[in-house]
């Protein structure tokens, strides 16, 4: 059971009897795998894909960076 003195009361600055009110919830689910074909054959990490896209903004910083 849900009871409003759970919630902070500087998050909730309703002026009223708080026990008038009905409170929602959501939950989500997050992955921390991403399946690259949608086959279930391959799958990338959160971490892997972070580490790419170092790697090509600093590719790509020395190719600016020697253009010039």
């Amino acid at each position: 059971m849900f009871n409003s003195s759970v919630l902070p009361s500087s998050y909730c600055a309703i002026s009223s009897n708080q026990d008038q009110y009905v409170y929602f919830m959501q939950a989500g689910c997050k992955a921390d795998t991403i399946d690259v074909f949608l086959k279930g054959e391959m799958y990338l990490d959160k971490l892997v894909v972070a580490f790419i896209v170092v790697i090509l903004d600093i590719v790509i910083g020395f190719f600016f960076y020697f253009s010039f």
